[in-house]
């Protein structure tokens, strides 16, 4: 029983043959075996398969409804299936009266899978290289792309820099031509003069300050705030104190000229008046 055990289960395998008009195709399903454990022989019209895989040996023997050419058999091995294409042979001329027949051609004829076995492995290989190849360069195109958007996101940092320090500058600008409208304003007020025409002055005044404002708003340009804050000297600007016991100290007092910020940075500084406590009159009257 032991040597039962170890002997070679040999199956028939799935075979189908196709007839065409000029030979037929031979389909054989080998599953588990690799393509250079087959064998075939061709023998006449009689056609052995033989191969030998994981699930055990396979042999069929096929007799076709013709004679196969030996010399144009074509053999292809794919995924577990062996398909053999076969052409008739051909007829011999016809003989004259003196013409010897050609010698018929017999015996054997054993074919192998190692030749296109071998074309196969560097078929693999060239494969193998142009995955490769095509990964590298995929890896550069990410990297190209990387460095494009890294570019184009400096670049448009560099374009909005640009474009709010121009800001900035024209808001500097229309900042004092609001000073010059409000002096205007000023001067004019303290003339104390009555009449249709100085209210119209005055109103003009007032409506090109009003223009220059809701610009400002418009473009993002917020006045600093002042009075009641703690002194910033980052938007503030401190021209005087005074003496409040009942403001902290470094509270703004009041505002003398309006201040400006574009996006956070100051365009003008405000002119403000400090609280500022003196430590010494407290001491006084103690004493």
């Amino acid at each position: 029983m032991g040597d039962k055990g170890q002997e070679t289960l040999v199956r028939e395998p799935v075979t189908q043959i196709v007839e065409v008009p000029d030979g037929a195709n031979v389909v054989v399903e080998l599953p588990g075996v690799s393509q250079d454990a087959i064998r075939m022989a061709l023998s006449g019209d009689v056609v052995k398969i033989e191969a030998l895989g994981l699930r055990g040996k396979f042999s069929t023997i096929q007799v076709m409804p013709f004679d196969p050419d030996p010399e144009s058999v074509a053999i292809s091995f794919s995924q577990g299936v062996l398909e053999i294409s076969l052409k008739k042979k051909p007829s011999p001329p016809p003989a004259g009266p003196e013409a010897s027949p050609p010698p018929e051609k017999c015996g054997e004829f054993t074919f192998s899978l190692e030749p296109q076995s071998k074309e196969a492995e560097q078929v693999r290989k060239e494969l193998k290289n142009v995955l490769e190849e095509r990964s590298a360069l995929e890896s550069r195109l990410k990297l190209l792309l990387l460095d494009y958007q890294n570019l184009k996101r400096r670049a448009d940092t560099e374009r909005e820099s640009i474009a709010d320090k121009r800001m900035e500058e024209t808001a500097r600008g229309l900042v004092e031509v609001l000073d010059v409208f409000q002096l205007g304003r000023a001067s004019v007020a303290s003339m104390k003069m009555n009449g249709p025409q100085m209210e119209q002055v005055l109103k003009g005044i007032e409506m090109m300050e009003g223009g220059i404002l809701a610009l400002f708003q418009r473009v993002g340009v917020a006045p600093i705030e002042t009075k009641g804050r703690p002194f910033d000297p980052n938007f503030h600007e401190s021209i005087g104190f005074v003496e409040k016991d009942d403001l902290d100290d470094g509270t703004i007092v009041s505002e003398v000229r309006k201040g400006f910020i574009y996006k956070g940075r100051t365009v003008r500084p405000a002119h403000v008046i400090v609280n500022k406590k003196c430590e010494h009159k407290g001491k006084r009257k103690k004493n």
